[in-house]
């Protein structure tokens, strides 16, 4: 009998043939509308401008936008997770990640009033928040702005500011990254 279940090792042709691309911008507004997005995001220990600390940055698009967030995103199809968050974060910023790390046991689940595209129905968000150290050289993309590297004694002076995903997230970056 032939395994259907590919759950353990997935052959590079199944891994292929799950990947969609990109979806049109009305089959992609029904998705996000009907169910959660899950979403894998990044507390990356980062050395910058003579600072080691966790890097923050500041969003120029809904949802959060303004806020300080982390960086990462949605899950793609197809890919482990691993290899997913690499390349979303190697766009996001030219970072390359290693010693990646969950920081929470389950997804955390994040419902925002704002949306990407206007359509006012909101977004839910299933997230999974890691940790990585980093190597390369920082460069935001064009979705991304204002980084922020978030040490202990700066994260005391901001914790009651942020998003309870981003301070819950930050602080146990922190611990890892300095115990």
């Amino acid at each position: 009998m032939e395994n259907k279940y590919h759950d353990n090792n997935p052959s590079k042709n199944l891994l292929a043939k799950l990947r969609t691309g990109f979806l049109e911008k009305e089959r992609y507004i029904t998705t996000v509308i009907s169910i959660p997005r899950p979403s894998h995001d990044l507390f990356p220990l980062i050395e910058y401008e003579n600072k080691k600390g966790i890097l923050l940055i500041k969003r120029k698009i809904e949802p959060a936008k303004g806020m300080i967030w982390c960086l990462g995103g949605k899950h793609e199809r197809g890919y482990f997770i691993r290899d997913s968050l690499t390349e979303l974060i190697k766009n996001e910023c030219n970072l390359n990640i290693y010693d990646l790390f969950c920081l929470s046991g389950e997804p955390q689940d994040i419902f925002w009033e704002e949306d990407s595209f206007g359509h006012g129905k909101g977004t839910h968000d299933s997230c999974t928040p890691y940790f990585a150290r980093t190597e390369g050289k920082l460069k935001l993309d064009k979705l991304h702005s204002t980084p922020l590297i978030i040490t202990q004694e700066y994260f005391s002076k901001i914790k009651d500011d942020l998003h309870w995903y981003i301070r819950e997230n930050t602080e146990k970056a922190l611990n890892l990254a300095f115990r």
